[in-house]
């Protein structure tokens, strides 16, 4: 199971991989960003479970 501190890390780590992606392709509605930013999401959604069975 995924602790929440490495999720958190990955998260940001994707957050920033994100952002650069979306200079590099010019639009956020390139395949490539809209799929990126839908793990992301996976991934915050996955975080946010996790919390609440630690809480």
């Amino acid at each position: 199971m995924d602790q929440p501190t490495d999720l958190l890390h990955r998260i940001e780590s994707m957050r920033k991989e994100l952002s650069e992606l979306v200079l590099e392709k010019g639009s956020f509605l390139h395949p490539t960003v809209i799929d990126m930013s839908q793990k992301l999401d996976e991934y915050i959604v996955k975080y946010q479970k996790c919390l609440q069975l630690h809480t």
